[in-house]
């Protein structure tokens, strides 16, 4: 009995593997200028101003497991620590906030662009109250529409401007990230990889753009 009690604890034992740690690269990185110490100031076309202090550019590690909760052996599956990061502004008069974050969708895949970058306009807490909330793929040189669906609606990349001049100030190379969700109250987001996010545009017209 002893010995057929140890033969069925073997069998049914997890095999769990511990990948290598998954971390960005430096040109990774680079898809966001920020070092989270920044004051960004937006204006509209009636000279209103929203301004946003940077409260911090911050990296950390993470179990993953290359599968979603245990499987019927009740494992759960190989893993590796992965990186993300997060960048949070937020407003100098009122309660809102801008989180960008960079995580990878499946860090286990060999395929190209599982590098995502998600924003988010909202309050400083996280989940509520939020006005736009898109993610978006990309590479060392480009801002990409995701392969699959969003967290909050279907994000996409709308187009892409050599030059784009928001109410009198004109900027390069920017990408026109857009979400769909019907409860999105900021409508468009205008971001350059040299210089981060550089407009929005509200569902009422409205244009704000970087002073």
């Amino acid at each position: 009995m002893i010995c057929i009690l140890t033969v069925f604890t073997r069998c049914n034992k997890c095999h769990s593997e511990e990948y290598g740690d998954k971390t960005f690269t430096q040109t990774e990185l680079n898809i966001v200028p920020y070092i989270g110490s920044e004051k960004l100031t937006f204006k509209d076309s009636q000279g209103d101003s929203i301004c946003y202090s940077g409260q911090g550019r911050t990296s950390e590690m993470n179990e993953k497991h290359d599968q979603d909760g245990l499987d019927d052996k009740g494992c759960s599956g190989n893993y590796r620590q992965v990186q993300s990061v997060n960048i949070l502004f937020t407003s100098d008069n009122s309660d809102s906030a801008i989180h960008i974050k960079l995580f990878y969708d499946y860090p286990f895949g060999v395929t190209k662009n599982d590098t995502y970058m998600e924003i988010v306009f909202g309050s400083t807490d996280y989940y509520s109250h939020y006005t736009f909330w898109g993610e978006y793929s990309y590479d060392a040189n480009n801002i990409m529409s995701p392969k699959s669906y969003g967290l909050q609606g279907i994000s996409s990349v709308s187009a892409h401007y050599d030059t784009l001049t928001l109410i009198n100030k004109t900027f390069y190379s920017v990408y026109e990230l857009t979400v769909s969700a019907v409860n999105e109250n900021t409508q468009k987001v205008y971001y350059s990889i040299s210089k981060g996010i550089v407009g929005f545009k509200r569902k009422t017209g409205a244009i704000w753009y970087l002073d």
